[in-house]
C-alpha cells in the first residue's frame, strides 16, 4: 500500500510540473489576442559585453489618469489593482478605471490584474506594472520617443500573459 501511495504521488507531481510546463504554449489556443499601445520607447540599453541593443517598453495603460483611478484611499507600493480595458473602433485597448477590488467584463473588455507601483504628482497619474513590461532586443531603437507601437498580448483564462508581438 505504501508502494503505490509512493508511486501515486510521485505521478502527480510529475503531471503538475508537466502542466505547469506547456500551459505558457496553451495561451495561443485558449488566450484573448488584445493589442495595447507602447508609450515611451526611447531608453535603450547595453547588453552585457555583447553590445546588444535593449530597448525597454513601457505600455501606455502602465499610466492610469486620476480620472479613472477609483480608489478612494492610500494605495500601498506593491498592491494589487484591476485595470479594465476597452476597445476602441481599431481594436487598441485604453483604460477605462483601476479598482482595488473586482471588475466584471463586458463584450469588448478585458480585465488586467497589476501592481500599484507609485503616483506620479507632475503628471497627475498613477503608475502600475502587469509583469509584461521587458527589454526588447530586436526593436528598432533608433525611432523617436513620440512614436508609439502597437504590442500584441496573449491574456489566457487562468490569468497567465505573454507578448506575441511588437507592430513598428
Amino acid at each position: 500500500m505504501k508502494r503505490f501511495l509512493f508511486y501515486l504521488l510521485l505521478l502527480l507531481q510529475i503531471a503538475i510540473l508537466f502542466l505547469l510546463g506547456v500551459q505558457y504554449y496553451f495561451i495561443d489556443d485558449y488566450g484573448r489576442t488584445v493589442q495595447l499601445l507602447s508609450k515611451h520607447e526611447g531608453m535603450t540599453d547595453t547588453y552585457g559585453s555583447y553590445n546588444q541593443h535593449m530597448t525597454y517598453i513601457d505600455y501606455e495603460i502602465n499610466f492610469i489618469a486620476e480620472d479613472a483611478w477609483e480608489i478612494a484611499e492610500e494605495v500601498d507600493y506593491n498592491t494589487k489593482i484591476y485595470v479594465l480595458l476597452e476597445s476602441d473602433s481599431d481594436g487598441v485597448f485604453h483604460i477605462a478605471k483601476a479598482n482595488d477590488q473586482k471588475i466584471d467584463a463586458e463584450q469588448d473588455q478585458v480585465v488586467l490584474q497589476g501592481r500599484y507601483q507609485y503616483y506620479n504628482d507632475m503628471q497627475k497619474e498613477y503608475h502600475v506594472t502587469y509583469g509584461i513590461e521587458s527589454f526588447h532586443p530586436d526593436f528598432d531603437f533608433n525611432r523617436s520617443v513620440r512614436d508609439q507601437s502597437i504590442i500584441i498580448i496573449q491574456l489566457a483564462p487562468w490569468g497567465q500573459k505573454k507578448v506575441t508581438d511588437i507592430e513598428n
